[in-house]
């Protein structure tokens, strides 16, 4: 199984699909059903006139709404070319750093200027957690550092023995 074969239900995750799939489970359409498919498309066809006409802008699915600075912002969180790296055999990462361009593009329009920081406390907040086991630190703002030693104690330590032995006997 190549990669292009693991990720390919990825890819073909989309709203149309997941319409057409729910209509072929709940009114017993078949699963490639051209009624199915019709009914799909005139509905989102005329969603989309009335949302022009109300002037209301509709998130797409795996797109995050954010109010910035009184505006706006829609970051796109997943977009099939994001795959594209993974799919021609480099790693997560080169895919990780496209969604992170493109959302940090999608800030500057209205902060115009964004902190990679910023951008990850957003999408991905754990980014700013290193874990790299008892001896990293948890950063909470540029200026302030807490090592994680000086929070967990080492087994072995005599404070540690003592939370232990303070500890009540299980019944």
């Amino acid at each position: 199984m190549n990669r292009h074969d693991i990720y390919r239900p990825l890819l073909e995750r989309n709203l149309e699909n997941y319409q057409a799939q729910y209509l072929a489970r709940r009114y017993d359409f078949g699963k490639e059903s051209r009624i199915a498919a019709l009914i799909v498309a005139e509905v989102n066809r005329r969603l989309d006139e009335v949302e022009t006409c109300l002037g209301v802008q509709r998130a797409r699915p795996f797109e995050l709404c954010l109010r910035q600075r009184g505006q706006e912002v829609t970051l796109p969180l997943f977009r099939p070319e994001y795959l594209q790296p993974i799919l021609a055999g480099e790693t997560f990462a080169q895919a990780r750093s496209l969604v992170f361009d493109a959302c940090a593009e999608r800030l500057r329009r209205i902060l115009h200027q964004v902190e990679p920081e910023q951008v990850s406390a957003i999408i991905d907040p754990w980014a700013l957690v290193r874990r790299k086991g008892p001896t990293a630190t948890l950063i909470t703002s540029k200026t302030q550092r807490f090592p994680w030693t000086s929070r967990i104690q080492p087994p072995g330590s005599r404070s540690w023995t003592r939370s232990i032995l303070s500890c009540p006997p299980r019944v």
